[in-house]
């Protein structure tokens, strides 16, 4: 691990951006992408079960402890077709926070 940091000051280590909020970020979209593949019941490539698939995803930002984490979040089928253009359009200009969603500032 040492020689992994080596070189780098401490604000490209901790820092906004900075690789502890990089590894965060790795850290969440692998835990989504588990959880959607448990929830859809195949893996991301592998034959879907039903109608509903991974269809794109997007960018998110995440606030945490750690401060803003920048993610890719995966959208399914039945989740975009559930939504009218302007739930979408909406969807895009919130944040996830620990406590729930709340609007971005």
């Amino acid at each position: 691990m040492e020689d992994a940091l080596k070189g780098l000051e401490p604000e490209e280590i901790t820092g906004p951006g900075g690789l502890l909020t990089q590894l965060a970020g790795r850290v969440i979209e692998t835990a989504l992408g588990a959880k959607l593949s448990e929830r859809l019941g195949h893996p991301p490539g592998g034959t879907p079960q039903g109608p509903n698939v991974r269809n794109g995803s997007g960018r998110k930002i995440i606030d945490t402890d750690l401060g803003a984490v920048e993610i890719r979040a995966i959208a399914t089928a039945a989740l975009r077709s559930s939504w009218s253009a302007s739930a979408r359009r909406g969807w895009r200009a919130w944040t996830t926070r620990s406590s729930g969603c709340t609007p971005a500032a």
